[in-house]
């Protein structure tokens, strides 16, 4: 049997697992801002998640050229913001006194923690994927004209997708 206790220790998970969420979406605009980690934290360490969520969206749409790595991170946004809304749904309506029925609760609860579980797990791939895949582009060398060098587009490194787990749907509570 479930009791408010079960369902206080889930929605404590959920959170934990929003803040890895947005600690890897941090690190994911770090790879598209392209500078040195200090100015990056200057610029960016007070910025809210849903900041951090937008800017990422205006860079990867703006600078990503390789259009399966912009189809990932835009894909890591999108799964992001709806974990982000089912969390704030869990913990702005969730207090001790509103978990009235545990055992109907609980099964919600679970479910969204589980989704969030595959969705961080999934995302810090996506950003190490990401960030191999755009270090290694960056740091190619262009050609200098009449070199045998082939040209930076025909060398540049490849990049595999992502096999995403299932879709997340938004969180009803009622």
């Amino acid at each position: 049997m479930m009791d408010r206790s079960d369902c206080l220790k889930v929605i404590g998970d959920i959170t934990v697992q929003w803040s890895e969420v947005e600690d890897t979406l941090r690190e994911l605009l770090w790879v598209y801002v392209g500078t040195d980690r200090q100015t990056f934290d200057l610029l960016f360490s007070k910025s809210r998640g849903s900041d951090v969520e937008m800017l990422l969206k205006r860079l990867v749409n703006a600078k990503e050229v390789e259009a399966s790595a912009k189809l990932d991170a835009i894909e890591a946004v999108a799964r992001s913001k709806t974990v982000r809304d089912n969390r704030n749904d869990i913990v702005h309506k969730m207090r001790e006194n509103h978990v009235a029925d545990a055992e109907l609760l609980y099964p919600k609860l679970k479910k969204a923690r589980d989704e969030a579980a595959a969705h961080c797990k999934a995302l810090k791939e996506c950003r190490r994927r990401l960030a191999l895949f755009v270090s290694e582009r960056d740091a190619l060398e262009t050609a200098d004209g009449e070199l045998d060098y082939p040209a930076s587009e025909e060398r540049s490194p490849t990049y595999t997708s992502l096999l995403w787990p299932p879709q997340i749907k938004r969180l009803n509570l009622e």
